[in-house]
């Protein structure tokens, strides 16, 4: 062990989450874990053992009902959502290949919201000013935000997140290795 305060972390130091693999298992083609489990250092996409790094994973889910009350009113669900999401913070194993593939997502899908919000509010705003050529700028701000929150879930998120219950967060998507490793 390295006493050296300074140096960088080992590839088998974690600093994360307090529980272990030991805290996951497969359930047909879902893995179950607690809402904070570290999951071993098998990619969760391709199931390789090489240049494995954990990243962490975080996030939140809320029922379907709360989705639909958008229906009644935004504000009705934004309460709603508040009361009844529940989180969850894993570290998943990710090969080199998939964390390139994240962290492009991520970029694609940060950029983009910032990008569709900026042309759909100047276009909203200045739709007196400017006329059709605002309309068309907030319209492909719309498209822009649909693009990167479609980017942010399908490239950044290695694993889909199905529901969080009774403690327990289950994922779909892993591949057969990270199944195999947790049992």
């Amino acid at each position: 062990m390295n006493d050296n305060p300074f140096s960088a972390p080992s590839a088998s130091s974690t600093g994360g989450p307090i529980a272990t693999s030991s805290s996951a298992y497969s359930e047909g083609d879902l893995l179950v874990t607690e809402l904070t489990a570290e999951l071993p250092l098998v990619c969760a996409k391709c199931g390789t053992h090489d240049d494995v790094q954990h990243v962490r994973l975080k996030a939140q889910w809320v029922p379907m009902w709360v989705r639909l009350s958008i229906l009644a009113s935004p504000l009705v669900m934004l309460i709603l959502w508040l009361i009844f999401r529940k989180r969850c913070d894993v570290q998943v194993g990710l090969c080199g290949n998939h964390r390139s593939t994240r962290m492009i997502g991520l970029g694609v899908g940060y950029g983009g919201l910032a990008l569709g919000l900026v042309l759909m509010l100047g276009g909203v705003f200045v739709v007196d000013v400017i006329g059709e050529g605002a309309l068309l700028a907030a319209l492909l701000g719309f498209v822009v935000l649909i693009g990167a929150i479609i980017a942010l879930a399908y490239l950044a998120m290695p694993l889909r997140l199905k529901k969080i219950a009774d403690e327990r967060v289950y994922f779909a998507g892993a591949h057969a290795g990270l199944h195999d490793a947790v049992g």
